[in-house]
């Protein structure tokens, strides 16, 4: 079923009642949550695709492929081009989509959060009594590097920004300690490896591929009651088969609903996969899912700060419906200006019933 959050009757709101249920929860993320924060997404006009055509070897895509490598002039644009991107992110902050993973997580209702984004917005959310392993970044991260030569892994510095904006790659600090002690001992001097960004890239495996397939079956027989993909457009053949295989398994629980939250619509491909598709800006969508959570659990809106940018492409968005009162809903949402909070004045006792478990007597 499909739901467009861009006209002002949103009459589906029964949609609820699956996340007000839910106890296990699997959220699986692209770049569309982060764009609202300032950090293009891949595909669309102006994303990060376009942006590469612009440098002198590489074409869109090609600078996201693991060749790069093998070509200097390319690798020198592939660095230049992720020292960007890296000071890009380090300015974002969180957007409201990632304020609504933080209450999930938070109230012990998300079991595990996969992430196609590099971005590492995830980790500047507070996660309070949550496990550090509930984030599972599938693309790698912005904020490490990594050596070509041994595999060790470190928390990126600025020194580490600064050469790849220059074009080329810092030696790696491990490959030199090792050098200098086998010289001392009098033995060959093995090559020192260089540092790239560790992040996964076209035609590579994930360094933390059998970790990653070991939490994957472990979160499948946790038996997880609904799935949520978000801000995805799905092309990448290793994401849309987790999503299918996260899919079957929610459908074998009765209750077990899968949601696809995004701008825009997927394929025929897709109608038996996804229960519903809700169709918007992820922030306005997990708005208005928060809202009735936070109203249902009886909890108060935790400050985080967002992104000013998220705040305006909220504001700007409503305004092309041309109303702030959506009073002629069924559901009578209406959009508190000051605040960029959705707040629904007559749902409560639906949600109620929706949500009330039937006594064993009757």
């Amino acid at each position: 079923m499909e739901i467009h959050f861009d006209t002002q009757d949103i009459p589906h709101h029964h949609f609820l009642r699956y996340f007000l249920k839910a106890k296990r929860i699997v959220v699986i993320t692209g770049a569309g949550i982060s764009v609202s924060s300032g950090i293009p997404d891949f595909r669309s006009s102006g994303g990060l695709y376009d942006a590469a055509k612009s440098t002198k070897k590489s074409q869109g895509k090609s600078l996201f492929d693991a060749q790069v490598f093998r070509d200097t002039e390319k690798m020198s644009e592939f660095f230049q081009f992720m020292a960007k991107l890296k000071k890009k992110c380090d300015e974002a902050k969180p957007s409201k989509t990632h304020n609504f993973l933080n209450l999930l997580a938070e109230n012990k209702k998300m079991i595990r959060l996969y992430t196609q984004n590099i971005d590492c917005l995830e980790d500047r959310l507070s996660f309070e009594n949550v496990k550090k392993d509930i984030v599972i970044k599938l693309h790698g991260s912005l904020d490490q590097v990594r050596c070509m030569t041994c595999s060790n892994t470190f928390e990126i510095e600025d020194s580490h920004v600064e050469s790849f904006e220059e074009g080329f790659a810092p030696e790696c600090i491990s490959c030199v300690e090792y050098q200098k002690k086998r010289i001392e001992r009098g033995r060959r001097a093995p090559p020192v490896g260089f540092l790239r960004p560790n992040v996964v890239l076209y035609n590579e495996n994930h360094p933390s591929g059998d970790i990653i397939s070991s939490m994957v079956d472990k979160d499948i027989k946790r038996k997880p009651d609904l799935l949520i993909v978000m801000g995805t457009s799905l092309k990448v053949h290793g994401l849309r088969q987790l999503v299918k295989q996260f899919a079957k398994t929610v459908h074998s629980i009765e209750e077990g609903r899968v949601f696809f939250i995004n701008k825009t619509p997927l394929s025929s491909e897709w109608i038996d996969i996804f229960d519903f598709q809700l169709l918007g800006l992820c922030d306005v969508v997990t708005t208005y899912i928060q809202t009735a959570l936070e109203k249902h659990w009886k909890i108060s809106r935790k400050s985080i700060v967002l992104s000013p940018v998220s705040q305006k492409t909220i504001k700007d968005y409503f305004k092309t419906v041309k109303s702030t009162s959506l009073s002629n809903s069924p559901i009578s949402v209406r959009i508190a200006e000051k605040e960029n909070i959705i707040e629904n004045s007559n749902f409560d006792d639906k949600l109620k019933r929706a949500t009330r478990k039937k006594s064993p007597n009757k």
